[in-house]
């Protein structure tokens, strides 16, 4: 995902990235009452990290490099955790190279971190149902706030989850 992130010129929905990140906190603040509001998080994220690492090309693309970086990550973990470690190996490396993946890893948008926060979701949802412990349902509430956080909408992934766990409800229940 990092190969040639810096090359692209930035297009109109991280230009948005930029300009908002690149405000000072009252103007941030004034921009996210009157638009943007969804996208809050993200903008916030990207006003203290330009402040910190600049405002080039590859700087505002970074976190989401990582992001993708770490799902792949997580997505070999859930395969390895719900079938076989080859499982779970084939399909982190098949999401890496998934050319949308290359895609949206190189966008200074908050897309990656959606797909991340929904992957650790998953993973940690099938973990409480593996073993139910506070700390661990704690740890999925926070990865679902920071899905929200990412986008609003991801949140309808709570649907699938409900199925899966009134699924695991329905075979566990003896």
């Amino acid at each position: 995902t990092a190969v040639g992130a810096s090359r692209p010129t930035l297009w109109s929905e991280e230009l948005a990235t930029w300009n908002a990140a690149r405000r000072s906190w009252s103007q941030l603040s004034h921009l996210l009452g009157h638009e943007d509001l969804v996208i809050a998080p993200y903008y916030v994220f990207m006003h203290g990290r330009v402040r910190l690492f600049g405002d080039s090309e590859l700087s505002l693309r970074m976190p989401s490099i990582l992001a993708v970086t770490a799902t792949a990550g997580l997505v070999a973990v859930l395969g390895r955790r719900l079938y076989s470690p080859r499982v779970g190996l084939l399909a982190g490396v098949l999401f890496a190279v998934l050319p949308n993946v290359s895609r949206y890893g190189q966008e200074a948008r908050a897309i990656a971190f959606t797909a991340m926060f929904a992957t650790l979701a998953t993973l940690v949802l099938i973990e409480v149902l593996h073993e139910p412990r506070w700390w661990r349902w704690l740890l999925y509430a926070a990865a679902v706030i920071a899905l929200g956080a990412a986008s609003v909408i991801a949140l309808l992934l709570l649907i699938g989850h409900g199925v899966f766990a009134a699924g695991h409800w329905w075979q566990t229940r003896n």
